[in-house]
């Protein structure tokens, strides 16, 4: 074997090492995507999730400082609203939603109107390519009324610690179809795994009634 044959063969054994050692290195990586703090209460939802209509059962406590006061809807859930808007969600005007009647009352049938809207989160590298951006929002369906008030919460995390938010955001909408709202770190984090996931979310339409979100969840990304 001569010099020249002898230098080709070391040079194509070192390139299938090197793809084997590549190769290898990816099938690691994605063999090690930790697993998600949020999964267990939602990984059915990614990103969007259907939101559903609700209606105000009863007022559970007393108005806070603020003057919202607590009430318990159809579905288990509870949310508070301002002291005048408790006769309106008491007291929907239910013109063109199907309603059935149960051990507490009336309440929109879900299977028969479907969903009233949708729910969304992501997160994202901010504008200067650091982590760490989240975005999140609702849209109500037409025919539908619009929503004339809201309230959102969401939790942001980073998969092994050094980043953890608990975002919240309220107040009047005049009208409106959709909202979109969200957060960015004011420091730059380190690259990593985050998620985020929508652990409350209400949207008060105009007739009184309560459109739900259905808890969407931002599943792990590296940013």
């Amino acid at each position: 074997m001569n010099r020249r044959t002898l230098r080709v063969r070391t040079v194509l054994i070192a390139l299938v090492a090197a793809g084997a050692t590549v190769a290898a290195c990816q099938g690691a990586s994605a063999t090690t995507v930790p697993t998600s703090k949020f999964a267990t209460a939602n990984s059915t939802f990614v990103n969007s999730a259907p939101m559903h209509l609700a209606s105000a059962v009863k007022v559970v406590g007393a108005a806070d400082a603020t003057g919202e006061v607590p009430v318990l809807l159809s579905d288990g859930s509870s949310f508070s609203v301002p002291a005048s808007s408790v006769t309106r969600v008491l007291h929907p005007d239910t013109t063109g939603i199907a309603m059935r009647r149960t051990s507490t009352g009336m309440e929109p049938d879900i299977t028969v109107n479907g969903p009233c809207g949708s729910s969304n989160i992501y997160v994202h590298e901010k504008s200067n390519g650091h982590p760490v951006k989240m975005t999140t929002g609702f849209t109500i369906r037409k025919p539908l009324p619009p929503a004339v008030s809201y309230k959102w919460r969401a939790e942001i995390d980073r998969y092994n610690g050094g980043y953890d938010y608990s975002y919240s955001a309220s107040g009047g909408l005049a009208f409106r179809y959709s909202w979109a709202g969200g957060h960015s770190s004011d420091a730059n984090y380190p690259s990593g795994y985050y998620e985020a996931f929508v652990t409350y979310g209400f949207a008060q339409l105009a007739n009184g009634l309560v459109c739900v979100s259905g808890d969407p969840y931002a599943a792990l990304t590296y940013l």
